[in-house]
């Protein structure tokens, strides 16, 4: 990050043995052409635009990384480039918050070496392509804030690599208990908020490596497990804003927890006792039919920096 302002200097297409440029936290506009031998382009957060195509005509099929976030990027018609597919060597890829439409090309499948994939925060639309199954090397997928639709694919359920996945603020359906019923050996954070999936919680226990889990903010129903069958590493678990219902389940085997909220559903009954969760910082139960509201809420604060319950909000002091 520097502040450099202008036009990139066509003379930059001289350096043809460049390997490695990083030109990303600028003002810089223009296009990059005639880059042979690049491996790493970081070009995010500056005034890039123009054709995505016309500048993978311009880099190497070898190229290893690429970040063009936070630009003015478009591609044919405003769509990825169905060239993309060509970039086998790629690793790590974010074409984030750029201006984006239409549906993720199939060739993306043929990028099996691709890691890192963020292409959350433009306009694309359509399912989420079959051939997402032969990225078989993704650790970080990145969709979120877009228009896609769509059932989610099991087959990242399968994924043996797949470490964060986002989802969030799509318009994706199904049932959330058909995709959760795969494996995920190595699923830390599962973040698939503002959509329409329905369905009701399975046991999230099941998943021992998961961190974080948001599914707030979809069509979710029914209950919640009334026993967990293992012991939970989650630090932060949402379902807030679902019709989820019935009786708060024992919590005493999420020793890890920091955040949990749950408001916006219709749980009613008595509230279960969350003390022996000693790293719980924020609980939220607000808009539910709980009972014994605000004595619990009382007693909790002496662990929660913020609690929640019904009308009433105490804070720690």
């Amino acid at each position: 990050m520097n502040g450099l302002e202008g036009r990139i200097p066509e003379s930059f297409g001289y350096m043809t043995a460049l390997t490695h440029l990083y030109l990303y936290g600028n003002h810089l506009t223009g296009m990059i052409c005639n880059l042979s031998s690049l491996q790493v382009a970081h070009f995010s957060h500056n005034n890039f635009t123009g054709n995505l195509d016309d500048l993978l005509s311009h880099l190497s099929s070898s190229l290893v990384e690429l970040d063009l976030s936070y630009n003015n990027f478009t591609g044919l018609e405003g769509r990825i480039p169905k060239s993309f597919g060509h970039m086998t060597a790629l690793t790590f890829l974010s074409l984030e918050n750029n201006l984006l439409n239409g549906p993720i090309p199939p060739s993306f499948g043929h990028m099996t070496a691709l890691a890192y994939l963020d292409l959350g925060r433009n306009l694309l639309t359509g399912p989420i392509p079959d051939s997402f199954a032969l990225m078989t090397a993704l650790s970080h997928l990145d969709l979120s804030a877009n228009q896609l639709n769509g059932v989610i694919p099991k087959s990242f359920g399968n994924s043996s690599s797949l470490q964060v996945a986002d989802f969030s603020s799509n318009n994706f359906t199904g049932n959330l208990e058909d995709f959760l019923s795969g494996t995920f050996p190595l699923l830390e954070g599962l973040h698939i908020s503002e959509n329409q999936l329905t369905g009701s919680m399975p046991d999230i226990t099941l998943h021992s490596n998961l961190l974080e889990l948001e599914v707030n903010s979809n069509q979710l129903n029914g209950y919640l497990p009334t026993v967990f069958e293992h012991h939970s590493a989650l630090r932060t678990l949402d379902l807030s804003n679902n019709h989820l219902r019935g009786s708060l389940p024992d919590f005493t085997g999420f020793s890890s927890l920091t955040s949990l909220n749950l408001n916006n559903n219709e749980f009613f009954g008595r509230i279960p006792d969350f003390i022996g969760l000693s790293s719980l910082q924020i609980l939220r139960l607000d808009n539910n039919d709980n009972n014994n509201h605000y004595h619990l809420c009382r007693v909790l604060t002496i662990w929660c920096k913020f609690v929640q319950c019904g009308a009433n909000i105490v804070r720690r002091k």
